[in-house]
């Protein structure tokens, strides 16, 4: 099912949340996604986030994110964010590898590859 003909029928009362029972957010840019991403590592998991730096709290969390990203992604990364008490830690995946991205994994990370 595309989203131009996904049925209007299938959203909640709740604003947060569809009853279609979909994970999909749309943006209009890599950016605008970015700074959400970002935005939701931040926020405390009653806000609906992902929990901030311990899990439940607003504030914090860490970002894994591979070393040569976009150039806007990386400033917003490294300096946009900061502000919220993000941090990003950027990894050469491939001279990682698995265990090296399974090292470079805190507690707090929020936003990492699958």
């Amino acid at each position: 099912m595309s989203l131009e003909t996904a049925p209007s029928s299938s959203v909640s009362n709740d604003s947060h949340h569809d009853a279609s029972g979909g994970e999909a957010v749309v943006f209009a840019s890599g950016s605008a996604a970015t700074a959400a991403m970002c935005h939701w590592a931040a926020l405390g998991a009653e806000e609906g986030g992902a929990g901030g730096a311990n899990g439940r709290d607003h504030g914090g969390g860490h970002i894994l994110a591979v070393n040569d990203v976009y150039g806007g992604t990386a400033r917003m990364l490294s300096r946009t964010v900061r502000p919220l008490g993000v941090e990003t830690t950027f990894l050469n995946f491939e001279h990682a590898g698995e265990e090296g991205i399974r090292q470079a994994l805190r507690p707090d990370t929020r936003v990492r590859p699958i």
